[in-house]
């Protein structure tokens, strides 16, 4: 038999019954697995490769995001994607605007609010739609109780209806009328929420709700009842970027209960300075969290000194600290206590760690031993404080090192080559560095890392040799 799309994998019966079944039980890997087995046996080699595909994903969402193996597949899953993604998709490439592929079938979907009037009867029968981003939804004529009504809306597992300015009166006419009993992730982001819609969201009836965002909404003195609003639910996940929280709210937010079960936190952009990170990292209910981001939160060093302090972050794998004015100071008082020891992805970026003191304090941290993935952008590195922080006793699981624009020059290429605590590194990223072609020659050729599986660099006109090289290291 040959399968050449989706479209027509859909007339045969055996393949409706799989799919049927995948759709029925997204949670369940077997069913993906018994697709992918059938399309083995059954199909060419366009269905050959959705069946390496399929298990691909479902092999790679067992593994950390950072670790080699993940790097590995995302490799060999991005190469079958772009040969295949038109036949796969089939008729949803005609109404959605993004598709994410997860666990090997399209799960997570953009489109416009007409377009998913118009196909959500077909739209539920084509894959198992677990994640579902509607865009333009404030241009619709319809009621927001016409749209909560759409057959399907009540098997979503995540709705996300962010930047949409909807406005207070039309999210709390949306949120009264939902009936979403398997919701689990809900992004309100960007909908100017007000007192009426958080009255709403703490009614809606949605029992499972694990994951919840606010970001972007004006907050700062609704902190109260935002807590108020989820007091019932245990969060995993909550988001209040840019929310301009003040210290005070800060202050609230600690004392919640609450907290103690998220395992991820997002306050980056509430500029929350030293103080008020401290009466947050201070707060006894943060031992569940997983992941922090503080990006650009005026946390500055004082705030990185009760980080280190901080006992209760055992469990954390991921650190956001983007652009805290930390300097060499704050960086040393990170590096000084010993929690943190989890770590497996950290974002130092835009910090100004411009000294060659700030990079050997960074290399000789001990909870480097378990970091896989560092960013350490727009900070100006000299040559020499690179080859101090990859001497580091500490340094040598990285898969994943980002450098854009440190202005690093040449004599990079050889002193990343040489480093034998690079031989895991699969994805360094180069770009907005004034590299020269012994640079990019010396990376390639090192036996240190050869396991690169994306390199990101300027660019630049390297020459026919170099580029072809490149090429099957540019993400697809």
């Amino acid at each position: 038999m040959s399968i050449a799309s989706a479209d027509r994998w859909l007339q045969d019966p055996i393949y409706r019954g799989l799919l049927d079944d995948v759709i029925e039980n997204p949670d369940d890997d077997t069913p993906r697995l018994v697709m992918a087995d059938w399309l083995e046996e059954h199909g060419d080699q366009v269905a050959q490769d959705r069946a390496r595909f399929i298990r691909l994903q479902v092999r790679r969402a067992k593994f950390s995001d950072y670790s080699p193996e993940a790097w590995a597949s995302r490799r060999e899953e991005a190469r079958l994607l772009r040969t295949h993604r038109l036949a796969w998709l089939g008729r949803l490439d005609r109404f959605i605007s993004k598709a994410i592929f997860r666990r090997g079938f399209p799960d997570d979907l953009v489109l416009g609010v007409a377009q998913f009037v118009r196909n959500a009867n077909t739209l539920f029968t084509l894959t198992p739609v677990r994640q579902l981003q509607l865009l333009r939804i404030a241009q619709t004529k319809l009621t927001m109780t016409d749209l909560a009504a759409i057959p399907g809306m009540a098997r979503l597992r995540g709705l996300s209806i962010r930047n949409s300015n909807l406005g207070d009166e039309r999210v709390r006419e949306l949120l009264s009328t939902l009936s979403m009993p398997h919701l689990e992730s809900l992004d309100l982001t960007g909908c100017y929420l007000g007192a009426q819609s958080l009255e709403a969201l703490a009614q809606l009836p949605v029992p499972r709700l694990r994951a919840l965002s606010l970001a972007s909404n004006a907050i700062v003195d609704r902190v109260e009842r935002v807590t108020q609003t989820v007091a019932q639910r245990p969060l995993q996940s909550l988001n209040l970027s840019f929310t301009a929280l003040d210290p005070s709210a800060i202050t609230a937010l600690a004392n919640w209960p609450g907290l103690a079960t998220l395992e991820s936190l997002n306050l980056s952009g509430t500029n929350m300075g030293a103080r008020a990170a401290t009466s947050l990292l201070e707060s006894p209910y943060l031992g569940s969290l997983e992941t922090l981001n503080l990006n650009h939160c005026s946390i500055r060093r004082g705030g990185a000194a009760a980080l280190a302090r901080c006992s209760a972050l055992q469990r954390l794998r991921v650190l956001q600290l983007e652009g805290n004015e930390l300097s060499e100071a704050g960086l040393v008082n990170l590096a000084s206590g010993p929690s943190l020891t989890s770590l497996e992805h950290l974002d130092l970026a835009n910090n100004g760690l411009n000294t060659d003191e700030a990079l050997v304090a960074l290399g000789r941290w001990p909870a480097f031993a378990s970091v896989r993935s560092l960013r350490l952008d727009h900070n100006v590195i000299a040559i020499q404080g690179l080859r101090h922080f990859l001497a580091g006793e500490h340094l040598g699981s990285l898969t994943s090192l980002s450098l854009v624009g440190t202005d690093l020059r040449t004599g990079v290429g050889s002193v990343l080559a040489v480093s034998p605590k690079l031989s895991s590194l699969a994805h360094l990223n180069l770009t907005y560095n004034p590299l020269k072609s012994v640079d990019l020659e010396a990376i390639l050729n090192s036996p240190n890392l050869a396991n690169l599986c994306e390199l990101l660099v300027p660019p630049t006109r390297w020459g026919p040799e170099l580029m072809a090289r490149l090429e099957a290291l540019t993400p697809l």
